[in-house]
């Protein structure tokens, strides 16, 4: 995706992927920068140590996670979440259900509240739903709840596990899951999908994203269509 963003702008630059182990990410920032690299996209499970070795943002302190981060100067920002709004924005409707109360989960919810949406989370263990919903004084619900919302959002990793959700979907409503898989449609996606409802897999925010990300780094638009069709979009 960032390779034809590259190409599309006539830009000799490279992006690589780079495995770190926990607990090491501030050495090899360090390395990475001495190599000459301009930027770095952080992913799980990184994004909560990410925020420890660069010097983040207010909106990424408030999600407690770093995903981008700016080599020359040291500044980390979240694009995860100004992302996943962009890819909401044109979506009717207010108020999301958001299944998942993890770092991702986090990221959203801060974004969506700044954005003006509503919003109501669930997890499956109900103790993380109840605190993060406390930390961000939103609602939370026991259960997944059947209605009352407009967009319902999968950042729990059951797609992830090749798992569905028990839940009901309803055509009437939009479904948004995170991730997304080179074998087709996730069970969640597919789900929603078989219930007439409109759905979105992952690859929307991975685009969103990443074009937040190239822009912080170069300081110039991304070619968005570019990296669309990089990912099949």
């Amino acid at each position: 995706m960032h390779a034809a963003a590259y190409d599309a702008l006539g830009l000799d630059h490279t992006y690589d992927a780079a495995r770190v182990q926990a607990g090491t990410l501030g050495t090899r920032l360090k390395d990475l920068r001495h190599k000459g690299y301009r930027g770095v996209n952080i992913t799980v499970p990184l994004k909560e140590e990410a925020l420890g070795a660069c010097n983040a943002d207010a909106f990424a302190l408030r999600c407690g996670a770093v995903n981008t981060i700016d080599l020359s100067t040291g500044a980390g920002i979240n694009t995860d979440g100004p992302g996943f709004v962009e890819v909401v924005r044109g979506i009717q409707g207010r108020q999301v259900l958001l299944l998942g109360a993890g770092g991702s989960a986090r990221a959203l919810a801060v974004a969506l509240i700044e954005s003006g949406y509503g919003l109501t989370l669930w997890n499956r263990t109900p103790e993380r739903a109840s605190s993060l919903a406390a930390s961000l004084g939103v609602d939370w619900s026991e259960s997944i709840p059947m209605d009352g919302y407009d967009i319902a959002v999968n950042a729990t990793s059951s797609s992830l596990q090749g798992e569905g959700l028990d839940m009901t979907y309803l055509s009437s409503k939009t479904y948004v899951d995170l991730y997304y898989s080179a074998e087709g449609d996730t069970r969640f996606v597919a789900a929603a999908r078989a219930a007439g409802a409109t759905a979105i897999d992952g690859r929307e925010l991975l685009v969103a994203q990443g074009a937040l990300s190239f822009e912080f780094w170069l300081g110039i638009p991304a070619p968005r269509q570019a990296m669309r069709r990089a990912v099949g979009l």
